[in-house]
């Protein structure tokens, strides 16, 4: 049996955990992740065929700790047109990076390359203690300290514990944390494919009666991430079509934009629905990321809404350990809630109208639709406030994520 002296704890070792470890421990505070995968994290996500879009603002947070460098350019996609259409009312809007001088709208990026160079990057992190293939059993709060008991018989004595353990978070139901939930009826089906024209760099997405189907484009011109939300029947059926079946009916689905789908990667489906913890702290234990709220992939925010998370979550640790204070103290770590919630819960809100909002076969509310995308097109001062909002480069934004790392490092 082993035993851990930290400040921090942190039950998860994906992609939100695994940045606020390397955020923290760049700052001199002590952490140990706890990784719940038998193998390394990014093997796990090597085998789920995901490519996440990935904001500025996020990429200036994963530069500010020397992964975005870490990533070769090569596999990096960057788009910098937005195309986005409806198929029962016949609108669509279009967006340009172009129309508010940025070089690009964001980036698609492979779910298991990103989580690899986090992986490796805790592996030379002086402060950072990573615990493989163990989850926590037990925990035990104490004047002075948190005390973890591992199911392998380790222990680990912690100033603060922060479940990053995602959206069906042991820790946060060990800890006692309210977490409502709202499912959609709906599953994506995520792959990745080959296509006979080039994406051109464009992200394109087509709202279906049964739900969002996109395409993103990837650092090779003619292979796109695919996330199409549907319900779980059909969803059952494209994951289990043989290949050339899903690829003729996936170029239908998209109106051959892309002309033919050529080849398809492994297919993988997760169920959706949408979910937030009514309070992010408790004595000692701090909820981030999908452990604190889950929302629609429809836009694409849910891994950005989780960086924010963790980079909010690190600028109040290290601005309050420097100034001598209790890292877990209520006070500092409410600072972190009220920071974030506040986004969190609105962006949960939008999505959930946009999705409802496109689902609808009320022929009055679709035709408004129709109109309302055709005419927001028309106006250039309301779509460069929607894309400032979609790369998260306004409102309250930690240190990192802000734009002077993104024109030194990203361009």
């Amino acid at each position: 049996m082993k035993e851990y002296h930290t400040e921090i704890a942190i039950a998860g070792g994906g992609l939100a955990g695994r940045t606020l470890a390397n955020l923290l421990c760049r700052s001199g505070v002590r952490c140990i992740v706890i990784n719940t995968g038998r193998a390394g994290a990014h093997a796990v996500a090597a085998t789920v065929p995901r490519a996440l879009a990935i904001t500025p603002a996020s990429a200036n947070i994963l530069a500010s700790i020397n992964i975005w460098q870490r990533l070769p350019g090569n596999r990096i996609g960057k788009f910098s047109q937005m195309h986005v259409w409806d198929e029962n009312s016949g609108g669509e809007i279009r967006f340009d990076s172009a129309g508010i001088c940025e070089p690009v709208l964001g980036y698609i990026i492979e779910q298991g390359l990103l989580q690899q160079c986090l992986d490796e990057a805790c592996t030379y992190l002086p402060d950072c203690t990573v615990v493989n293939g163990c989850s926590i059993a037990v925990i035990s709060k104490h004047t002075d300290g948190t005390l973890l008991q591992l199911d392998n018989g380790d222990r680990i004595k912690a100033q603060l514990l922060v479940a990053a353990d995602g959206a069906d978070s042991p820790v946060r139901r060990l800890a006692g944390f309210d977490y409502a939930k709202h499912e959609y009826q709906q599953q994506a089906v995520t792959c990745v494919v080959s296509t006979s024209l080039p994406h051109a760099n464009v992200a394109r997405q087509r709202f279906l009666r049964s739900g969002p189907l996109a395409f993103l484009p990837m650092a090779d011109p003619q292979r796109c991430g695919i996330i199409w939300s549907t319900g779980p029947i059909h969803a059952s059926e494209l994951l289990s079509m043989p290949e050339p079946d899903f690829c003729v009916r996936l170029q239908q689905a998209f109106e051959h934009r892309l002309g033919e789908i050529t080849a398809c990667g492994k297919r993988s489906g997760f169920v959706l629905f949408r979910a937030e913890a009514p309070v992010y702290v408790s004595e000692r234990i701090v909820l981030a990321g999908d452990a604190a709220h889950s929302v629609h992939p429809l836009a694409g925010q849910g891994a950005n809404m989780g960086l924010l998370d963790v980079a909010v979550l690190a600028e109040v640790i290290v601005e309050a350990k420097q100034k001598g204070r209790n890292i877990f103290s209520r006070q500092v770590l409410r600072r972190y809630e009220r920071w974030r919630k506040g986004d969190n819960h609105r962006m949960l809100i939008l999505l959930d109208t946009l999705k409802l909002l496109f689902e609808t076969d009320n022929s009055l509310l679709t035709n408004m639709r129709g109109f309302g995308l055709n005419t927001v097109n028309s106006i250039p001062w309301i779509k460069s406030r929607i894309m400032q909002q979609a790369m998260g480069l306004e409102g309250d934004l930690p240190a990192s994520a802000r734009s002077p790392m993104y024109a030194e490092t990203i361009s």
